[in-house]
């Protein structure tokens, strides 16, 4: 049996979350946020904890792992954001659906503004 080392465990993981990352962009794309990309990851400084841009108002977090990522992550968005910046967490764990989390409040105003 061969074990992987941690070096090479961890870029699949990060290889296996940028890929997502870029899947969810072409998803914003397709649904019309045609100027969606990832943040790579010389620009992580002017992201402030986001990982996808040209999806205003929308300041996304995209965590792809074995499992869901719990919703707590969802405040690497929440924190430093302007005002009308909706924190959106997209997680996917492996061979389950991916999911969307966003704070209650954020969803009662896009209900209340359709």
């Amino acid at each position: 049996m061969h074990i992987l080392s941690s070096s090479l465990v961890g870029k699949l993981s990060r290889t296996k979350g940028h890929s997502f990352e870029r899947n969810i962009a072409q998803d914003f794309q397709e649904i019309g946020f045609p100027d969606a990309r990832r943040h790579l990851e010389y620009q992580q400084r002017e992201a402030n904890g986001c990982d996808l841009s040209g999806v205003e108002p929308f300041k996304v977090q995209c965590k792809r792992k074995k499992s869901y990522s719990p919703i707590t992550a969802i405040f690497e968005v929440t924190a430093n954001r302007d005002a009308g910046e909706i924190p959106l967490l997209i997680t996917k764990g492996d061979r389950q659906e991916t999911m969307a989390v966003l704070p209650w409040s954020e969803l009662k105003r896009l209900l209340d503004a359709s």
